[in-house]
């Protein structure tokens, strides 16, 4: 069995890189903040790593609890 050409779309394992506004990202910061709510389950239910929502927290100055 022979590979796919590497310009086929689907020779691509990784999905499309997702772009978030300065107002999407603040949301999903401002998130985190509500009663109940963790990095981890905010993250998921965005399908983004937990690494990203804490470097927004810090950007947008959102305090941990």
């Amino acid at each position: 069995m022979t590979d796919p050409p590497k310009d086929s779309p689907a020779a691509s394992s990784q999905p499309a890189r997702r772009l978030f506004s300065d107002d999407d990202k603040r949301a999903i910061a401002l998130e985190t903040k509500q009663p109940d709510a963790t990095v981890s389950r905010v993250a998921r239910k965005h399908g983004i790593v937990t690494g990203i929502v804490f470097r927004w927290r810090a950007e947008f100055g959102v305090t941990q609890k």
